[in-house]
């Protein structure tokens, strides 16, 4: 995303987005530490929270073939399974909350965690019929 030009972690993710038509977001955290780990490598600076690719970083790319065209391939691609990313982020999530109440909750809040646990495993096996029988058409 840098190769568009200089950018703080918030406009990274914002041009990611943009470019997968909002199929994909990172979460701003992540762009942060990318930019932390590219900048302890030297393939950018930071000045003020902004990016900027260095020569090293320009360098490197073009000898991988990465240009601002073939990242723009890779976003559309990666867009098509937008719904994909999206289903697992969310089942991780719903997850999280599962895992924090089982440890941590009260016996109301195990209750809601088993009904809606029924509810989920539910809707997912109605959906895994659903995909296998959209599956066994083609």
């Amino acid at each position: 995303m840098l190769l568009d030009g200089p950018a703080d972690a918030t406009q990274i993710v914002q041009r990611v987005s943009d470019k997968t038509d909002g199929a994909l977001t990172p979460p701003q955290e992540m762009a942060e530490l990318a930019i932390g780990v590219l900048a302890g490598r030297g393939v950018v600076t930071v000045d003020d929270g902004v990016a900027t690719l260095t020569e090293l970083g320009e360098n490197l790319l073009a000898w991988r073939g990465i240009s601002s065209e073939t990242a723009r391939a890779f976003l559309a691609r990666a867009a098509q399974f937008g719904d994909g990313f999206k289903i697992r982020k969310e089942l991780f999530q719903v997850a999280g909350l599962a895992r924090t109440i089982v440890w941590n909750g009260t016996d109301e809040q195990k209750q809601k965690l088993a009904d809606a646990s029924a509810k989920v495993l539910e809707a997912v096996t109605a959906a895994q019929k659903s995909l296998h029988a959209a599956l066994a058409e083609s």
